[in-house]
């Protein structure tokens, strides 16, 4: 089976676990994934919040977002085009409209954020393993957007996977995991120094 069939495969088999759990559990752990974040310097201190609006059962950030906005802690949301490019806009979750997939997202003409060191990015993943790497959809938005981003990145676990993920060279890891554990750190991996 090559690499492709197998996260083929693999991003399946996520996307039907995902769908089994009930919208309770899936409030609940969204709560708590939250407070989290809302604990963590990383985060009440950066100097942007990269978030996603959830869609498909995706772990939902809209708690974090409205407490981070009463703190006063700038927002930015992924818009998405054809070809792979993502590029992020400052704005609320009010301020989210219909974009391209079903997705909300900021308004085009939206300001951009300030891109630091102290920038986070929130990743969403199907899975995650225990190095960083991820399965997402397959569209390789992120691993472009991250392969640039000076900032922190946080993968946000829904599930970590007991064994190591397939992995190809364009596959971006993040630097941080997010689990309802808390917050671990990991090994830097990533191609580009910060």
């Amino acid at each position: 089976m090559s690499l492709q069939s197998e996260k083929t495969a693999l991003r399946a088999r996520l996307l039907s676990h995902r769908k089994a759990a009930s919208a309770d559990e899936r409030a609940e752990r969204d709560e708590r994934l939250c407070e989290i974040l809302l604990s963590s310097p990383l985060v009440k201190e950066a100097s942007c919040v990269y978030l996603y609006a959830a869609v498909r059962g995706e772990i939902d950030l809209s708690h974090l977002a409205n407490a981070l906005s009463r703190l006063g802690v700038p927002l930015a949301y992924p818009i998405t085009e054809r070809g792979g490019v993502m590029h992020f806009r400052l704005a609320t979750t009010s301020e989210l409209v219909a974009g391209g997939y079903g997705i909300p997202e900021p308004r085009k003409n939206a300001p951009e954020p300030p891109l630091t060191e102290r920038s986070v990015c929130l990743v969403p993943a199907l899975a995650y393993d225990e190095s960083g790497s991820r399965i997402g959809y397959g569209g390789g938005y992120y691993d472009r957007f991250l392969r640039g981003f000076p900032g922190i990145s946080i993968g946000i676990a829904e599930r970590l996977a007991p064994d190591l993920l397939p992995r190809e060279a364009h596959d971006e890891v993040v630097d941080y995991l997010l689990t309802l554990r808390g917050i671990q750190k990991i090994p830097s991996q990533r191609k580009e120094t910060k």
